[in-house]
């Protein structure tokens, strides 16, 4: 079956254009330590990482501070209050905790869907919901840094794309790494060094087919 995949950025159902506001970090051009919460697999955990990688890897603030930066994990989950004062990104796979997520899955149970994947950035945390573990091999778990990189985007201030664009940042994604489009997305919104806009994806052969592979779709769509 294929992985219902979901990359809205926000709490409300109504635009998936909408997003909140960047990390204050960001606004300060400071590089945000992102940290994996809530119970991860290593290899999840070596996604976010590549999606940190990948971000740092094609812009950087015009302090030339890197955007991101991996910190580590933190097992608290979420509402547990130990994880308050940092930036996480959370692997929740039941006790949905906004109301995006519950509807997130409530749609990928409507659409009997079993192998799916979804992402949130609410302003402060990142979200990557899922159903039941994920297990490591599937779509699902291969996907996760796209969301990941996706979301974090979103942290930085950028949008989405136009669906006609090719990237990370687009509610349909059409690239499993940073594109030249999600490079001019953020830096629209994030103040980039104007001298490193160059675009080190690694895009091959063997990515665009497991990306034909899976299917996408945006919560409102």
């Amino acid at each position: 079956m294929k992985a219902f995949i979901l990359l809205c950025c926000f709490a409300a159902l109504t635009a998936c254009e909408m997003s909140p506001p960047a990390w204050e970090e960001a606004g300060e051009q400071e590089t945000v330590t992102v940290y994996a919460c809530g119970g991860w697999q290593q290899p999840q955990i070596d996604q976010i990482k590549e999606a940190i990688a990948d971000i740092n890897a094609n812009a950087r603030y015009e302090n030339e501070n890197q955007f991101f930066a991996y910190g580590g994990e933190k097992p608290g989950l979420y509402g547990s209050g130990e994880n308050n004062g940092v930036r996480c990104v959370y692997w929740i796979y039941s006790n949905y905790p906004t109301q995006a997520g519950r509807d997130m899955w409530n749609g990928a149970r409507s659409a009997n869907e079993s192998d799916w994947l979804a992402g949130e950035y609410d302003g402060e945390n990142v979200f990557v919901y899922g159903n039941g573990t994920c297990p490591v091999g599937t779509s699902c778990t291969w996907m996760m840094q796209n969301v990941v990189t996706h979301e974090l985007g979103h942290a930085l201030g950028a949008g989405h794309l136009g669906d006609d664009q090719e990237g990370v940042l687009t509610s349909r994604p059409s690239s499993a790494y940073v594109t030249g489009a999600d490079v001019e997305e953020i830096c629209d919104h994030a103040s980039c060094d104007s001298n490193y806009h160059g675009v080190a994806a690694k895009l091959t052969e063997e990515t665009y087919d497991r990306l034909a592979a899976v299917e996408f779709h945006c919560l409102n769509e």
